[in-house]
């Protein structure tokens, strides 16, 4: 019953690998013809034409502390990759 059970983990396990296999697959390709649709330098010229945008050198330094303390309170022990976050939302997915 044990092997059985063991077994049954193991299907699953590489089912899901396979199926994120192709998921991550299929993104790529989407991502690539998005990508050469349209260049990253002339989205970056449509962004910044738009009347809202701002630089950051306008924009005050305890706004932008304000946003990093409410989003991510160990963002700078952590840097840009959050290890801890990614484990936590891939174990509610799996939920």
């Amino acid at each position: 019953m044990k092997k059985l059970f063991l077994n049954i983990i193991k299907f699953i396990m590489v089912f899901l690998i396979i199926i994120s296999t192709m998921f991550i697959g299929v993104g790529c390709g989407v991502y690539k013809s998005i990508i050469d649709e349209t260049s990253i330098e002339s989205k970056i010229e449509e962004v910044k034409e738009n009347s809202n945008y701002t630089e950051l050198d306008n924009i005050y330094k305890t706004f932008l502390d304000a946003i990093v303390a409410i989003e991510d309170h160990r963002f700078y022990k952590h840097g840009a990759i959050d290890l801890v976050s990614i484990a936590r939302a891939f174990g509610v997915s799996i939920k």
